[in-house]
C-alpha cells in the first residue's frame, strides 16, 4: 500500500482547494458533506502529504517551517530558533549520545534557521526530497520521545501495553513509519508550544468535529489545523 501510495503523491503536495477532495467521498454523503462544512468555515484549501506513516509528523513539521516563513516576525522565528536548540539538551538527558542523532538535528536547524529566506515552492521542494524530508521527520519524532519520556509520570498511566515510555517510545514513536495517536500530538503541541487543531471527517454525527491540542495559555509560536481521516492526515488552510 505504502509503494502504491508513494507512486501516487509525493511526500507533500502543493495546496488545493478542499472539493479536489469531493471524488474520494461522492458515495460517501456523510464525509462528503463534512468536506462542504469546512468550506463554510472558511478552511478552504488542504495540502495532502503522503500516507506512509508519518503524515502526521511531515504535516506538523511542514506547516512549522512554512508557518515561519509566511507569517512569523522575525523576533518570533529567533523565538522558535532557540525552542529548537533545546532539543538537543532534551535528547542528551533521556540518554542519547549527541552522534545518534546530530545529523537530523543539524540538517533540521539548518532549514529552520534559514527559512525565512526562501520561497513557498521552495520549502515545498525541501520537504518533496526524500532524504531532507524524512531527516526532519525523524527529528519531529525525536522531540516527541523526549518530551515523553521527560514527562513520563504524566503520560504513562495513557499507554497501553508499555511498563516504561522509553520502551513505548522505541517502539511506537522514534520507529519510522509507525502511526501517530493522540498521545503524539499532545506531546509536539506541548513541547514546541504550539497549538493543534484537528477537524475529523468520520462517520459519526452530521456536523464535523474539530479537537484542540497544546498550550492553554493565550500565546503560542503558531497554530497548525490538520484534517484527520481514517489512519490520515494532511493540512488545512482557512
Amino acid at each position: 500500500i505504502k509503494d502504491a501510495e508513494a507512486k501516487i503523491h509525493p511526500l507533500v503536495g502543493f495546496k488545493n482547494h478542499v472539493s479536489e477532495l469531493y471524488d474520494e467521498y461522492r458515495e460517501n454523503n456523510v464525509f462528503l458533506d463534512k468536506l462542504k462544512q469546512l468550506e463554510e468555515k472558511n478552511i478552504a484549501n488542504f495540502r495532502r502529504c503522503r500516507g506512509d506513516g508519518n503524515c502526521f509528523y511531515r504535516a506538523f513539521s511542514y506547516r512549522f517551517f512554512e508557518y515561519f516563513l509566511t507569517n512569523a516576525t522575525e523576533q518570533e522565528h529567533q523565538d522558535a530558533i532557540k525552542l529548537l536548540e533545546n532539543v538537543k539538551a532534551w535528547l542528551k538527558k533521556i540518554g542519547y549520545q549527541e552522534f545518534a542523532f546530530e545529523d537530523f538535528y543539524d540538517m533540521t536547524m539548518e532549514y529552520f534557521q534559514n527559512c525565512r529566506g526562501i520561497v513557498e515552492s521552495e520549502l515545498v521542494r525541501i520537504f518533496q526530497e526524500d532524504g531532507t524530508s524524512n531527516a526532519i521527520v525523524v527529528f519531529f519524532r525525536l522531540v516527541v520521545s523526549s518530551f515523553l519520556q521527560t514527562h513520563a509520570d504524566d503520560y504513562l498511566p495513557f499507554v497501553d501495553g508499555y511498563e516504561t515510555m522509553d520502551v513505548f517510545c522505541q517502539a511506537q514513536v522514534e520507529a519510522f513509519g509507525r502511526d501517530a495517536d493522540q498521545i503524539h500530538i499532545i506531546a509536539l503541541s506541548n513541547a514546541l508550544d504550539v497549538k493543534v487543531k484537528v477537524a475529523y471527517l468520520d462517520a459519526s454525527d452530521s456536523k464535523i468535529s474539530f479537537h484542540e491540542f497544546g498550550p492553554e495559555n493565550s500565546k503560542s509560536l503558531c497554530e497548525i489545523t490538520l484534517l484527520y481521516r481514517p489512519g490520515h492526515y494532511d493540512l488545512l488552510y482557512q
